[in-house]
């Protein structure tokens, strides 16, 4: 039913130096044999328009491998990302080099404005469980702490954060960006160049329980009241389903500023073909772990 997003999956593992050792980014829950990894409906970003979004990135030091992106993330301090728990699981520190790249939109042409940092340090919710459910779960958020602090300019700047425990209205709008792939190719998805983005209805915690346990009856129903579900419900054609793990779901306020409230976690099996809801962490219900952490860094 439930499969966590692996926006660069079969790039990754057609790598010989990422698949030994891939297994933190190929789990699939055991029920799903077809998992699409599309941005359904929606169209290139902008250069500028997301200054917050992050390109995680990771290289074999054994291989020398040049980092590549692996998932999306979020710049909320100068020296803190935010991405998914499931993200940094996996592969060992000591085995790989991992890095960030900010300010751009195009993967394979940084251009003037990208900055790019080692990360310091992984930092998953110690309460996120890989291998329950195949990583399917509450708590599948993580932070990066970089090595350095980004400098914040007109390609770099940081995403608010929401208020403790504020839950997005049910129909109000939702935009994600990331380099989740933009069509199929047999078994293949193709990825994109260029940032993506589409806007998404925010769909209740009630609804879109109730939804999943209709369309899955058999299936244990993973999500948690600290998850939130984006449609639309009614119709194919636009998804969310695959975005890039980790990356950012914002809201815009009324003084036109971004807000992140959502962190792409898991979606369902055929959500491209199928009006299925998209899952996210609700950042809102992890405001005082991310606090936390960042104050027993600077400790």
């Amino acid at each position: 039913m439930a499969s966590p997003h692996r926006a660069l999956l079969a790039a990754c593992c057609a790598l010989a130096a990422l698949a030994a050792c891939a297994n933190g980014f190929a789990v699939e829950r055991s029920s799903s044999d077809n998992i699409d990894l599309q941005i359904v409906g929606g169209h290139d970003a902008q250069p500028k328009q997301f200054p917050h979004q992050v390109s995680m990135q990771r290289g074999f030091l054994w291989y020398d491998a040049d980092p590549v992106h692996i998932c999306g993330g979020s710049l909320i301090a100068a020296q803190w990302v935010l991405t998914a728990a499931h993200c940094t699981y996996g592969v060992p520190d000591s085995a790989v080099r991992t890095e960030v790249v900010l300010g751009i939109t195009d993967l394979y042409n940084e251009g003037a404005g990208a900055q790019r940092i080692v990360v310091r340090r992984q930092v998953p919710h110690v309460r996120y469980n890989p291998t329950a459910n195949n990583g399917v779960g509450p708590y599948d958020i993580s932070l990066l702490q970089l090595s350095a602090p980004a400098t914040l300019n007109e390609w770099v700047k940081l995403v608010a954060l929401p208020a403790a425990a504020a839950v997005p209205a049910d129909g109000s709008s939702a935009i994600l960006s990331g380099w989740g792939s933009t069509s199929q190719d047999g078994d293949y998805p193709i990825m994109p160049e260029r940032l993506q983005t589409a806007e998404f209805p925010v769909v209740s915690y009630a609804k879109c329980r109730s939804y999943i346990s209709q369309v899955s009856p058999n299936e244990y129903n993973p999500l948690a009241d600290t998850n939130l579900c984006v449609g639309p419900l009614d119709k194919t054609g636009l998804s969310s389903c695959s975005g890039d793990s980790g990356g950012p779901l914002v809201q815009r306020r009324p003084d036109g500023s971004l807000v992140q409230v959502g962190v792409v976690s898991w979606g369902l099996k055929n959500c491209a073909s199928f009006p299925y809801p998209s899952v996210f962490t609700r950042v809102s219900a992890y405001i005082d772990w991310i606090a936390a952490q960042q104050k027993s860094a600077s400790a």
